[in-house]
């Protein structure tokens, strides 16, 4: 069960409300039904599993959590920022504010048919949408 939470969790708190109903099914059904355990004893063996059955799936999500964020931190600074801003349907001008010279262009940004470290100036900001 920890496998398939671990395997197939997105949200943790309703994938965990599905695994410890479906635990519980399946302790009550095995117990009750297969070995003929009386119901107190079979309350009881759940109460215990599905504390443990959460311990264990709790340590794994915040595992696979910590392990995602350190991979997507990895990302980020091995691609840099200029790579994040080119991956952007948007033209990103980047422009000195001193002297209107530009500093970045993103791939969007160049179908404007802007150079770089030249003069530019608008006389009005906004932003610029680029439709494909």
């Amino acid at each position: 069960m920890i496998i398939s939470f671990v395997a197939f969790s997105f949200n943790f708190w309703p994938n965990m409300i599905a695994l410890l109903s479906a635990h519980a099914f399946n302790i009550v059904v095995a117990q009750s039904f297969v070995y003929g355990t009386a119901i107190p004893g079979v309350l009881v063996g759940l109460f215990a599993s599905a504390i443990w059955l959460l311990f264990n799936s709790t340590f794994a999500h915040l595992m696979l959590t910590w392990g995602g964020k350190l991979f997507v931190k990895a990302e980020i600074l091995r691609e840099g920022n200029e790579e994040l801003l080119n991956n952007l349907k948007e033209g990103v001008f980047i422009i000195a504010e001193d002297s209107g010279i530009v500093l970045f262009l993103n791939e969007a940004a160049k179908k404007f048919n802007i150079r770089l470290n030249c003069n530019f100036s608008m006389s009005q900001i906004g932003v610029i949408d680029v439709f494909d």
